[in-house]
């Protein structure tokens, strides 16, 4: 069982372990430095953002941000994922997936999207499953550390249209983090 909240200052100790925690071929996929000593700051000293996080067992197991974009794309919003590599497949991704579609209806966005390496067939279809529908292959668009060239997959999910379907998943402002 996890418990995900919005992300606070008591988080940081468990937030960094669980930064720590992310193999170097996964950090190759991350829009984020973790090795970063400010990211941990920069996220809690966000207040356009919503950072949440996974807690199980008092262990920071995952963390998902909806990162709403600004102008006329306001209405759209980035959806990013973390999950602890030895906590994964239990479910906690989709948790924190799903609890971020309620935080991105509660924006007021109409689209959320998530960008996913074409080589994580699992996590496209986790989203796939979520409502997440292909929008885009961006060929080469993340380079590894040893220079070799890995394709993204866009996935796109229209967060109003699906709200009724959300509802009959049980998406509905319980699921919502506190």
């Amino acid at each position: 069982m996890i418990a995900i909240r919005h992300l606070d200052g008591g988080d940081r100790n468990r937030l960094g372990q669980l930064l720590r925690r992310i193999p170097a071929d996964d950090r190759n996929f991350l829009k984020e430095d973790v090795d970063d000593p400010d990211l941990i700051e920069r996220w809690l000293a966000d207040v356009r953002n919503r950072w949440l996080l996974a807690t199980a067992d008092a262990d920071a197991v995952g963390l998902v941000g909806v990162l709403p974009w600004i102008g006329r794309s306001a209405h759209v919003g980035e959806l990013r994922l973390i999950v602890d590599p030895s906590r994964r497949r239990r479910g906690y991704g989709r948790q924190l997936a799903q609890a971020a579609l309620v935080d991105a209806l509660e924006l007021g966005l109409s689209h959320i999207f998530v960008e996913v390496a074409a080589e994580q067939e699992a996590l496209i279809a986790m989203f796939a499953a979520l409502g997440f529908e292909p929008e885009a292959v961006l060929r080469d668009f993340v380079h590894d550390q040893g220079g070799r060239s890995h394709d993204l997959v866009m996935l796109t999910h229209r967060v109003q249209e699906l709200w009724s379907e959300m509802l009959t998943l049980g998406l509905d402002g319980e699921q919502a983090a506190g």
